[in-house]
């Protein structure tokens, strides 16, 4: 049985609520916090719990189950110095993954200064995107095609080590076609993978499938 993750979204306007929205298509459960009554009443029904609050009151995030979260999304971009204070706290709280809007390269290298671990420009990349890297946080990327069909890029999982292709059959075993291989992150992509290709722990694979066969492999593989 996979465990159901806990997701904090801070500030809900177009890009936070896109987030949320995504979210709630899945078995997870959302806390949403802004300070606009509106804009959290838009999202009542989506999230596990919707608050209307200032997200930079660390004691507030706290009283919400904040610290509580496998993943936090600070969705605000108007303000820095919101986004900054949103980070400091959840970073105290000991969340290991944030991730945060910005805009522009200045701001982007603020957040990561600070402790974001994924900052995002929603110029970009959509709120749905950002959504499914966060439900599968040990996914390099994840592509819709459409609402079926995903492109993903992940690490070599540690039981296809030293094999090949051919004996993975990860098309008959998990529904997955592999199409190409980095050797590092951001690295050029390869595609010229023949059947007795050898798996080694540096690869990142990129793969085509059915969304709900992936979602089946991640739950079920040990993912780095």
């Amino acid at each position: 049985m996979s465990v159901i993750k806990t997701i904090g979204v801070l500030g809900l306007g177009v890009f936070g609520t896109s987030i949320v929205r995504t979210l709630s298509q899945y078995n997870c459960n959302i806390i949403a916090v802004d300070m606009n009554p509106k804009q959290v009443d838009q999202v009542a029904d989506l999230a596990t719990e919707a608050v209307i609050g200032d997200i930079t009151d660390d004691a507030l995030l706290k009283e919400i189950g904040i610290d509580l979260c496998d993943a936090v999304v600070i969705a605000i971009g108007e303000s820095l110095e919101a986004s900054v204070l949103a980070i400091m706290h959840v970073k105290k709280m000991g969340i290991k993954e944030i991730i945060a809007k910005a805009k522009g390269r200045t701001g982007t290298e603020i957040l990561y200064e600070i402790g974001a671990t994924k900052v995002v420009q929603p110029e970009k990349e959509t709120g749905r995107r950002v959504a499914r890297k966060v439900l599968h946080s040990k996914v390099s990327d994840v592509i819709l095609l459409d609402d079926t069909i995903s492109i993903v890029e992940f690490h070599s999982p540690s039981d296809w080590i030293n094999q090949t292709i051919v004996e993975l059959d990860t098309r008959g075993r998990h529904g997955i076609n592999i199409i190409g291989y980095r050797n590092r992150p951001g690295g050029r992509m390869h595609v010229n993978i023949t059947p007795d290709f050898v798996v080694l722990p540096n690869h990142i694979f990129i793969g085509i499938a059915d969304t709900d066969a992936f979602e089946k492999f991640e739950r079920t593989t040990n993912l780095d």
